[in-house]
C-alpha cells in the first residue's frame, strides 16, 4: 500500500478542459440529464486513459493537494448550492451528499435516526434513488426482495417524507462503473458530478464520511472497492502497483458544520484502517491501493473563509 506521492514519477502535459474527445466527455449527462456510464469498450478505454493521464499529472506535481494548487478551478466543485442526497455511485452524482444507496444500508433505529439528524443539520433538500444500485442489490438479497427498483424508490421516498424534503427522482445509468478512485469526503459539499470535477479529476466513487459512522463509512469504502475490482467495474486485473485504485481523503477545517474534527491526520489513519479491511475482504487488492489526501485551502473563488 502506497501512502503518498513523491515529487518524482511520470510526467505529462497539463490538462485543459478542451483536451477531451466528445465521446467520453461527461457533458452529455450533466447538461442534458442523459444516462451516464461508458456504454462501449471504446468509451471505457477512453475514460481509463483520461484518468491515467490525470493521475500521471497528479504524480508529477507530488500529490492531489499540489495538483489542486495548480488547478484551483476544481475547487468550484465544492458548493452549498446542491444539498441533495444521492448514492456514492460515480455514474449518478447529482448532489453533494453521497452514501451507498442513499442510506439503504444503515440499519438500526438509533443509527437511522442519527443519519436523519445529520442530514437535517446539513440542510438537505432532496434525495435521489437510481438504477442498478449495488447497495440496493445487497439489501434486496439480504431481505428477500425481488424488485430492487421498487425497493430503491420506496426507501428514498420514505426518507424524503420523513425529512419533509423533495424526492427528486429515479436516475438511470448506462454501462459499467468507470471509477478508479474513491473520494472520502468530510465536507459534505463535493459535487463530484460537476463537469469541472469530472474533466479535471480522476473518475471515482464519493463517500460523504461526515454523514456516516466510522463502521458505516468503512463498509461503504469496502463496497466501492469491491465494485471497482469486480466485473461491473474495471476488474482486478486493471489495477496494479503502477496503476492503483486511489483513496483520497478530503478535509476542510474552514467549513465545519459538524462536531467531529476531521483533520488530515485523522482521515489518513482512518483510510489506512480501511485499507486493512479492504484487503481482508478483497485479497487481490493488496498492493494495488494508493492513499492520498486533499485539504481545502483558505480561499475558494476568492472568498475568505474562517475556521469554525
Amino acid at each position: 500500500m502506497e501512502k503518498r506521492f513523491t515529487k518524482t514519477g511520470p510526467t505529462s502535459s497539463k490538462l485543459f478542459m478542451n483536451d477531451f474527445s466528445p465521446e467520453f466527455s461527461y457533458e452529455h449527462q450533466y447538461t442534458s440529464g442523459a444516462a451516464f456510464g461508458p456504454a462501449s469498450e471504446r468509451a471505457k478505454n477512453a475514460i481509463r486513459e483520461h484518468d491515467r493521464q490525470i493521475m500521471s499529472e497528479i504524480q508529477r506535481t507530488g500529490g492531489f493537494e499540489s495538483y489542486v494548487d495548480e488547478h484551483p478551478e476544481v475547487l468550484t466543485a465544492f458548493t452549498d448550492r446542491k444539498p441533495f442526497l444521492c448514492c456514492m455511485d460515480e455514474r449518478t452524482s447529482e448532489g453533494t451528499i453521497h452514501v451507498p444507496g442513499s442510506g439503504i444500508g444503515i440499519e438500526g433505529e438509533e443509527e437511522k435516526n442519527g443519519f436523519k439528524e445529520r442530514l437535517q443539520a446539513a440542510g438537505v433538500e432532496g434525495v435521489y434513488s437510481h438504477e442498478g444500485c449495488g447497495a440496493f442489490k445487497l439489501y434486496a438479497e439480504k431481505n428477500g426482495i425481488a424488485n430492487t427498483r421498487e425497493s430503491a424508490e420506496a426507501h428514498t421516498k420514505k426518507l424524503a417524507e420523513d425529512l419533509g424534503i423533495e424526492y427528486k427522482g429515479f436516475l438511470k445509468t448506462s454501462g459499467e462503473h468507470p471509477g478508479g478512485a474513491v473520494y472520502y469526503d468530510t465536507t459534505g459539499r463535493l459535487d463530484s458530478g460537476s463537469l469541472i470535477w469530472q474533466k479535471n479529476m480522476p473518475t471515482g466513487f464519493t463517500i460523504s464520511r461526515s454523514f456516516l459512522s466510522p463502521t458505516e463509512a468503512k463498509a461503504a469504502m469496502v463496497l466501492a472497492v469491491k465494485i471497482a475490482f469486480g466485473e461491473k467495474g474495471h476488474g482486478h486485473e486493471s489495477f496494479s502497483e503502477k496503476h492503483p485504485l486511489t483513496l483520497v481523503g478530503i478535509s476542510d477545517a474552514f467549513h465545519k458544520t459538524i462536531t467531529e474534527d476531521f483533520t488530515q491526520e485523522f482521515i489518513r489513519r482512518e483510510l489506512e484502517t480501511c485499507y486493512e479491511e479492504i484487503v481482508a475482504a478483497i485479497p487481490e487488492a493488496r498492493g494495488k491501493i494508493f492513499i492520498d489526501g486533499l485539504a481545502l485551502p483558505e480561499k475558494i473563488e476568492g472568498e475568505e473563509r474562517v475556521a469554525a
